[in-house]
């Protein structure tokens, strides 16, 4: 299921509010996923031709109350100065992202969000668990061994094919 909302308020570098809340469906460990909205223009007429959603930062639902959610960011993202180098072994190859409101402050492993940003909900997707791995191979199994009747047509009490 997917809802759509915004982002209501950052409340600090990890952790964000959203304006819609269980009473949208909204449940604790769903995806959400911040868009931005990049309007594209025609370069002669400047008429807004359109308009793109980019995703720019995934959270993981924490809380959730009847009119918003809170969500926790949990993507984790590899300095691009720490690979190959000899200092890698020193610096801190993988962090979580973190946000911030300051458009000059966006680096490699922060992402500037706004309130109002288009967001999408949905359920995370959930491993399948060994019941129903087992069910799904023997529904396979059981499609695998039907075999057809040999009378196929026939009337199954009389056994004689109908004309």
């Amino acid at each position: 299921m997917r809802i759509d909302g915004k982002l209501a308020a950052i409340l600090g570098e990890h952790e964000v509010a959203f304006n819609v809340g269980s009473d949208n469906g909204v449940e604790k460990d769903d995806i959400v996923t911040v868009y931005r909205v990049i309007e594209v223009e025609d370069p002669d007429s400047k008429e807004v031709l359109g308009s793109v959603l980019t995703p720019r930062m995934r959270f993981r639902i924490t809380l959730v109350q009847p009119r918003m959610s809170v969500g926790q960011s949990y993507e984790s993202i590899v300095n691009p100065d720490s690979e190959g180098t000899w200092a890698s072994n020193l610096m801190l190859r993988s962090v979580v992202k973190r946000v911030t409101t300051v458009r000059s402050k966006e680096t490699w492993n922060t992402v500037f969000l706004q309130v109002g940003d288009p967001v999408v909900i949905q359920q995370p997707e959930k491993e399948p668990s060994a019941q129903d791995q087992e069910l799904e191979e023997g529904s396979d199994e059981s499609a695998d061994n039907e075999q057809p009747e040999e009378n196929e047509g026939a009337s199954p009490a009389s056994g004689v094919a109908e004309t």
